[in-house]
């Protein structure tokens, strides 16, 4: 039987949680989180989606406390919507790899930063509330049944916005109960979203989870009651926590901040191995990819599903941005062919272009069951590209730099911030916001939002 008390047991670590309860390296990994956060929504600032959402508020939400990267103002739970949309838009914030599903850790810090503009707080503040919502995420997701996953897998965003914002606002264990039950609800995102012919609200899903989180949170604060398990008859809204199968959560699970991974390419996370490995084929052995006759590429099971076709989706014949991302085909025949996934690679025009139509239509997709043994430790991917002439090269990659096992560091993170944020804040604001960030307990928050509300296009 489930643990009918499993909300209240959440909502007491939230509570109970201390900035003192980090070490060194935990404080060390969030503030590297945080960096890669607002250097992803700095790039994807003038993305069209943003600009319209942007429009949206000025008409509707212009004041309030809280600041968009940008600096309009509006309340709280649209500040999050917003920057949580830029942070996660372009494909290369962090995560954390499960073992029935991803997380993204990340999309609560734009809750973090609307909460504490709103409340007033420290740099120590806002490292606490990442931590109990990174915590709470993972840890989530870790208790997750993989069916349970399929049905509710936006409520993580949701409920760890809702546990980081409820913290910040230093609610009792009672009020956060009501907030955290209301913020369940978000459960009923569809989980089909991330398929398919894919449009611009597949981005604003998990921001809509973590706005919702938010206000859910600041409803529990107004007490405003939450559904909860003792609701009675087969109508009731059970507590969702019961759909995670033994959960607990303590002192105990904060290493897991340790075990988040960096994005090192502008592609779906499922992909970065073997993006990784054609890049290293192509400065190998000097790859002209006219040349090509045919590459085969062997993957595990969560990546041949989502992204190679093992879903029965097509993920060859692709026209937009948000299919490129999502097709192992498309983003091995880029790094063949470019050596590297970025911006410019991800255009209509060079999607559709007949060196990148041809190549991709030779690229095989195929599921190698030995690989999920060692998923999510490892994303084993086997890439072999036969040529014209005879010769086959092949590269076996079982993880890329930037997983947790084969970390970025500082310096690597920093330049990936500076080259991210380079079209919207100049040389000044980049390392300003990085020498707050690297510094951060030293720090009132609102140092950092001042600085955010500058970003502009240079």
């Amino acid at each position: 039987m489930p643990n009918p008390h499993q909300t209240r047991d959440l909502a007491k670590f939230i509570h109970d949680f201390s900035y003192d309860m980090l070490s060194e390296d935990h404080i060390e990994r969030l503030k590297q989180s945080l960096l890669e956060a607002l250097g992803t929504a700095i790039a994807a600032f003038d993305e069209p989606v943003l600009r319209a959402l942007r429009v949206h508020i000025k008409d509707f939400n212009s004041s309030g406390p809280c600041s968009l990267i940008g600096g309009v103002k509006c309340a709280p739970d649209m500040a999050a919507y917003h920057n949580c949309g830029l942070i996660g838009f372009l494909d290369m914030n962090d995560m954390y790899l499960g073992v029935n599903g991803t997380v993204y850790p990340s999309d609560s810090v734009a809750a973090v930063l609307a909460t504490l503009e709103y409340q007033g707080g420290s740099g120590k503040d806002i490292l606490r509330g990442l931590a109990i919502s990174y915590v709470t995420q993972i840890v989530l997701n870790k208790s997750m049944s993989k069916r349970s996953l399929q049905e509710y897998c936006f409520s993580q965003a949701a409920l760890g916005a809702a546990a980081a914002t409820s913290a910040m606002l230093n609610m009792d264990v009672e009020r956060m109960v009501n907030g955290l039950n209301i913020a369940a609800s978000a459960g009923s995102y569809p989980h089909p979203v991330g398929t398919g012919n894919l449009s611009d609200w597949v981005h604003m899903v998990r921001p809509s989870a973590v706005r919702h989180g938010v206000e859910s949170a600041f409803l529990g604060l107004r007490g405003i009651g939450g559904v909860s398990h003792e609701l009675e008859g087969e109508d009731r809204v059970p507590d969702l926590l019961e759909e995670y199968e033994g959960l607990t959560i303590g002192a105990k699970d904060i290493d897991c901040i340790l075990e988040i991974s960096s994005r090192k390419y502008m592609a779906n996370v499922y992909a970065q191995s073997a993006i990784e490995a054609a890049i290293h084929i192509r400065h190998l052995y000097d790859i002209n990819p006219e040349e090509v006759a045919s590459v085969e590429l062997e993957t595990f099971n969560a990546a041949y599903k989502h992204l190679g076709g093992g879903n029965g989706m097509d993920c060859v014949d692709i026209v937009s941005r948000e299919e490129a991302v999502n097709s192992l085909p498309f983003l091995v025949s880029t790094a063949l062919i470019k050596g590297n996934i970025d911006q410019s690679h991800l255009t209509h025009r060079s999607i559709r272009s007949q060196e990148m139509q041809r190549l991709r239509g030779l690229v095989t997709v195929k599921h190698n069951p030995k690989f999920d043994e060692f998923y999510p430790k490892e994303m084993c991917q086997s890439l072999t590209v036969k040529m014209k002439d005879g010769t086959e090269h092949h590269i076996d990659k079982c993880n890329y730099l930037g997983h947790h096992t084969k970390p970025t560091g500082w310096d690597g993170l920093i330049r990936k911030f500076h080259c991210c944020a380079e079209d919207f804040a100049n040389e000044q604001l980049r390392t300003e916001i990085v020498d707050v960030v690297r510094n951060l307990e030293n720090h009132r928050m609102d140092k950092l939002t001042s600085l955010l509300a500058r970003v502009a296009p240079v």
